[in-house]
């Protein structure tokens, strides 16, 4: 581990007191070091902690520029949050249109959760047809890849017919799926929500 990489890790253990003694002042001093190290992930955590004032005095104004610095050095994580940002209008103006760009940038650099992101906010308000095609493109991909998180709002859009035709059993079986899924291991007979499909 190279010792810009170490500095972040010791400056967030002693910010989130987790496994050592919390110590807010050093650990605020090592990720500024380590931010202006060059830690495009000391730089999101720092950002993100002055969002949130998370350990941090809260300086929503600094956690923006760290954050724009981010999307304009390509940073996927930055670039899925200030896309999420601008989508919703979260400490922001909202701009629908610099959103997607912003998601689709990180998407390109292989992001799965601004993926995810935008295949909900194109399946739940399209402006079009072409809308609802690439959102459940993205979806049907992350499917591919068993992201669960993906399979639960399949599993929504078929019950309620959410950019698909309603299929309200098929959408249950996919929870079902899932259930089983985070019961890895067990099979049906075990799993207290399920139980034995064969009784009955």
């Amino acid at each position: 581990m190279n010792s810009l990489k170490a500095k972040r890790i010791l400056a967030t253990l002693l910010l989130d007191g987790t496994e050592i003694t919390k110590n807010i002042v050093e650990g605020k001093k090592l990720l500024e070091e380590a931010v202006l190290l060059g830690s495009k992930s000391a730089k999101l955590d720092l950002a993100l902690r002055l969002f949130l004032g998370i350990d941090i005095s809260g300086d929503i104004d600094r956690s923006q520029q760290l954050m724009l610095e981010l999307t304009e050095e390509n940073y996927a994580d930055a670039m899925y949050i200030m896309g999420n940002r601008y989508l919703y209008g979260g400490g922001l103006s909202r701009d629908v249109e610099r959103g997607k760009h912003l998601l689709i940038k990180a998407i390109d650099k292989g992001n799965n959760l601004a993926k995810l992101m935008l295949a909900k906010y194109l399946i739940t308000y399209p402006e079009s047809k072409e809308d609802i095609e690439e959102g459940n493109k993205y979806l049907k991909e992350l499917i591919e890849i068993n992201n669960i998180k993906a399979k639960r709002f399949y599993s929504k859009t078929l019950r309620i017919g959410l950019g698909v035709e309603k299929d309200t059993e098929k959408g249950l079986s996919v929870l079902i799926e899932l259930v089983v899924i985070e019961y890895s291991g067990a099979d049906y007979t075990d799993c207290p929500v399920i139980g034995n499909r064969d009784s009955a």
